[in-house]
């Protein structure tokens, strides 16, 4: 069975197939990580109206659903969003005051790709933190870009070596 011109086995596209669907993966993890950093600022700018229009941060019983009902409390003007969304993982996003760390009272988090909360360390997901998360999905996901330059370099190089074969095979024919 022939698979292209010159190429008589599948091995060489597989393996190309195989890398750049490691890239690919490695490209929707990374999304996942800033879809969830983008809802954490916007949670977190929802509560800070809160604070404004109330006095206070709601309290941690009440959580992000305070920011949607809040009737009985005198100066509420929301609600400060239209829905709560879930992470991108499929678990609500968590509320806590005080603060874990960082320069803000509160923590708007997702739990991340583990679901385990470590209080804004490892793969949380936090408003106000500094994307240091980065430096830990980067550890974990490098040898994935790896693979994809390592694919771009073999299909390049195979490409190379076939338009050679074919500049030589037309130089014979005239």
């Amino acid at each position: 069975m022939n698979f292209g011109r010159g190429c008589r086995s599948p091995w060489p596209w597989l393996l190309v197939s195989i890398l750049f669907a490691s890239g690919c993966a490695t490209h929707y993890a990374s999304t996942l990580h800033f879809r969830a950093r983008f809802e954490t600022d916007n949670y977190a700018i929802a509560i800070e109206e809160f604070r404004k229009d109330v006095g206070q941060y709601p309290e941690q019983a009440r959580g992000l659903k305070a920011l949607l009902e809040g009737s009985e409390i005198a100066a509420w003007k929301g609600p400060y969003l239209s829905r709560i969304d879930r992470d991108p993982w499929g678990r609500p996003f968590g509320y806590r005051i005080p603060s874990t760390g960082g320069d803000r009272p509160f923590d708007v988090y997702s739990l991340g790709r583990n679901g385990f909360d470590e209080q804004c360390l490892g793969d949380d997901i936090c408003n106000g933190r500094d994307p240091s998360w980065f430096e830990y999905e980067f550890e974990r996901v490098w040898p994935n870009y790896l693979a994809t330059v390592a694919g771009l370099l073999v299909t390049s190089y195979a490409a190379v070596r076939l338009l050679r074969r074919r500049s030589t095979t037309n130089s014979r024919d005239a």
